[in-house]
């Protein structure tokens, strides 16, 4: 398991070519300040 920054910094190196893989970490760098919020409202 990395970390979800990691991931995204491999794709961002074109570590990661699976086209689903890098739609899904694309995805989530741009929605997880929005899943935060939503998962853990203080």
């Amino acid at each position: 398991m990395v970390s979800r920054t990691q991931a995204y910094q491999w794709v961002k190196q074109r570590k990661i070519d699976n086209a689903a893989a890098v739609i899904a970490l694309q995805w989530l760098e741009l929605h997880h300040e929005q899943l935060c919020d939503k998962w853990n409202p203080e």
